[in-house]
């Protein structure tokens, strides 16, 4: 699945170092979009040490996006 032009817009924020709010009602892609800004991210900067820390407000969500709270 491609993201939509809003999604993309938060991935290409994201890939360029500018802060971005990712925001919207239940099923509209937060957790699509934020897996695709990981995998962009890790894609980005494979072969350098560090990792991606993924972090969420609540255990539900950071289920759905493999983080953790």
């Amino acid at each position: 699945m491609n993201p939509s032009p809003e999604q993309q817009s938060a991935l290409d924020a994201a890939l360029s170092g500018d802060s971005f709010f990712l925001t919207g009602s239940a099923g509209t892609g937060k957790s699509f979009t934020l897996q695709k800004v990981i995998e962009a991210i890790q894609a980005k900067f494979s072969g350098r040490s560090g990792s991606v820390a993924v972090v969420a407000p609540t255990g539900a969500a950071a289920l759905q996006v493999g983080g953790t709270t």
